[in-house]
């Protein structure tokens, strides 16, 4: 038998994957399996096959033994950190220098595979031989299969059925079709210069650009179309998603059975309130941030007490973090110091969970302040920030009742109910001298209670931390109120000491059953009710701009309308604009300030003689107007707003203006109507 950790055998079959991933690569097209078996190989190879490699090399090239071993949580967790960072760098350089490109991409990525990793073979031989593997290990391994297996079977069939509901790949969610325009315009152009996205108009800092790096590079590495990244990443994000909070409650419990609990807990609080796009059922910037996040945290809690490697590597995966949305670092700050520094002793405090507990109850003392002295307290605090600079960057803060109303509807009565009897479990067990790692988890809880009262773009993009740590410290309830119970029987204690396996266990499923029956019906209800912001005929006319009109078109058509097509088939459509630079500044802009008026005014025209008037403002040579059930209900609506669905019930209208005299119908879907402006005869034809 052989030890994998001696890393002499990893490096060989990552060759072996390397190589089969080339020949699927240059046999693309050949054969329809080859399209299935490149996606499945390039997705190892980005997602951890880049960082094994070169982990097993600097172990074995450098001498670092102290790096995490293969066969370990902590060593599974940095390598997929360390592909996302390797990943994000080498796209990043590309992107940069405008030299991205399929061919590129996947030649240096191989390359660098195959070379680090013949050349760790080759240091390998000069050392001892493989040592066999103690069998009882793989005995206690084999016991750890069960958990994992619930956990992959589970994610597999919650994502199966949640995209069985959309037959098409059209995704719910504004979140994909802004970051598809950026994504298509990067691989279009094979680059981009920016590294946060300029935007014109709106309130809230610019969105960091490594999102768009990252999806641009699986699109081009996997060899499919990046709406097809956010469509099949579900199965990975939920199974990733769960695995972590798993990871991260087992090491607190010590229950394999009541961590199993927290990921269930973890995944439906999100899934039942995926109309907030910030869940494992989508792809964004924000839950992509939270898996970087919960693998920088599960990396530390499971790796051991050498310091100096540790911190390096911590450090660095926290600068990316914050490269890669540095929103995230604000809200995960403490509990990344206290899971960083948990063994080491700061100069100020003898014990460093402090640190936690500081913030934590600074800000747990600012809610009841504001909470006591209700309106006035927050009259004048929201007065001193409106005059401040951080309401011109942030936006206005969030009223209270509005938090107090958005945490009732995520998150049901029951599981605040829970999270009550985990924090009396807790305040007992500290008065009868039991400390607890749940102390910090629940007051990391209060902090980011406290987030949620901050501005509405903050609240909502921190809001998903919370679920992870309610999930977490719900898996200590059964546990707690076991020592609870047996302390205070005091004699009896020493012979019920042998029951905690079969009272956790009961426990346990019975929370777990908790869930399910409560908040499963939330999610097929979802589910079964979804609708996609982008309705099939839409995709579809989508597409067939794509591929058969000029890439310099303009796409005239409603603001809703247009940001679907936007993202789709990466042309300027109202009334969102994709500028020369790739930047896509937000209606209302300062660079387009009138578009959103003068595209109703243009839809609500009686005669084309009122619609002409409106053309001449665009100055393109191929001009598309395009009619969808959006634009009928747009049309009825303020100009202001946006039409955020496409409706099933909705009559295509008929604009009189719009005859082929002027307008040439090229294509006709069901709900969705396709018009060429023929601006030559219609400079030849009198305006009635």
């Amino acid at each position: 038998m052989i030890n994998l950790n001696s890393n002499k055998h990893l490096p060989v079959a990552t060759i072996l994957v390397s190589v089969l991933y080339t020949i699927s690569f240059s046999l693309r097209g050949l054969a329809s399996s080859l399209d299935l078996f490149r996606p499945i190989l390039g997705f190892i190879i980005l997602t951890y096959l880049l960082g094994t490699t070169l982990r097993i090399f600097l172990k074995t090239a450098a001498n670092l033994e102290r790096l995490p071993p293969t066969l370990s949580i902590a060593g599974v967790t940095f390598d997929v950190l360390l592909s996302l960072m390797l990943n994000i760098t080498l796209s990043g350089i590309l992107i940069k220098t405008f030299s991205f490109c399929e061919t590129n991409l996947v030649a240096i990525a191989v390359t660098l595979i195959i070379i680090l990793n013949v050349f760790t073979l080759h240091i390998s031989r000069k050392k001892a031989s493989c040592t066999p593997t103690n069998t009882a290990t793989l005995r206690m391994r084999a016991s750890l299969i069960i958990p994992w297996a619930i956990l992959l079977v589970s994610s597999l069939l919650f994502a199966a059925y949640f995209r069985n509901k959309t037959p098409f790949p059209a995704i719910n969610g504004w979140d994909m079709n802004s970051a598809l325009a950026y994504i298509n315009w990067i691989i279009s152009h094979n680059g981009y210069q920016y590294l946060l996205v300029p935007q014109v108009g709106g309130v809230g800092p610019p969105y960091p650009a490594p999102f768009f790096y990252l999806v641009s590079s699986y699109s081009l590495f996997l060899g499919i179309e990046p709406y097809m990244v956010f469509w099949s990443s579900v199965y990975a994000l939920i199974f990733g998603y769960m695995s972590l909070v798993y990871l991260l409650a087992l090491r607190i419990s010590k229950d394999w059975r009541l961590s199993l609990t927290s990921a269930f807990i973890a995944f439906f609080t999100s899934a039942a309130s995926a109309e907030v796009v910030r869940g494992p059922l989508y792809l964004t910037l924000d839950m992509t941030a939270q898996i970087i996040f919960l693998l920088i945290l599960d990396f530390n809690i499971y790796y051991g007490n050498y310091r100096m490697e540790r911190g390096i590597m911590s450090f660095c995966a926290v600068v990316f973090l914050a490269l890669f949305n540095y929103f995230t670092v604000i809200a995960v700050f403490p509990i990344l110091l206290w899971a960083i520094m948990r063994k080491n002793r700061l100069p100020t405090y003898r014990d460093e969970r402090k640190i936690l507990r500081i913030f934590a109850a600074g800000i747990l003392s600012c809610i009841i302040v504001i909470i006591v002295l209700s309106n006035y307290a927050m009259s004048t605090v929201s007065s001193f920030y409106s005059r401040s600079i951080l309401a011109n960057l942030f936006g206005s803060l969030t009223p209270p009742a509005l938090s107090t109303e958005i945490l009732q509807t995520i998150y049901p009565f029951y599981l605040w109910f829970i999270l009550a009897l985990v924090t009396v479990s807790v305040v007992l067990l500290k008065a009868l001298g039991q400390d607890t790692p749940y102390l910090d988890v629940l007051l990391y809880v209060f902090y980011c209670l406290g987030l949620c009262f901050l501005p509405t773009w903050f609240g909502y993009r921190f809001e998903f931390y919370l679920r992870v740590f309610v999930a977490v410290s719900v898996s200590g309830l059964s546990l707690l109120l076991y020592k609870i119970r047996f302390i205070r029987i005091g004699s009896a204690h020493e012979k019920l000491k042998g029951k905690t396996g079969s009272f956790g266990t009961v426990a346990s499923f019975l929370l777990l059953l908790i869930i399910i029956v409560q908040m499963y019906p939330f999610f097929t209800n979802y589910a079964s009710n979804f609708y996609s912001l982008t309705s099939k005929d839409e995709y579809y006319a989508a597409i067939w701009i794509r591929d058969n009109t000029p890439s310099d078109s303009y796409i005239l058509t409603d603001p809703g309308s247009g940001y679907v097509i936007r993202g789709l088939a990466l042309r300027n459509a109202s009334s969102f604009f994709i500028l020369a630079d790739g930047r896509m500044p937000a209606d209302p802009s300062s660079i387009f300030p009138n578009v959103r008026t003068l595209i109703f005014s243009f839809f609500t025209s009686r005669t084309f003689a009122q619609a002409s008037v409106v053309l001449e403002n665009f100055t393109y040579t191929y001009i598309y107007v395009v009619v969808t059930t959006r634009t009928a209900v747009w049309v009825r609506s303020p100009p202001e707003s946006i039409v955020t669905a496409a409706s099933e019930n909705e009559d295509l209208p008929f604009f009189g203006f719009v005859d082929p005299q002027h307008f040439e119908l090229v294509r006709d879907f069901q709900s969705v109507r396709i018009y060429l402006f023929n601006q030559t005869r219609s400079l030849q034809t009198p305006s009635p």
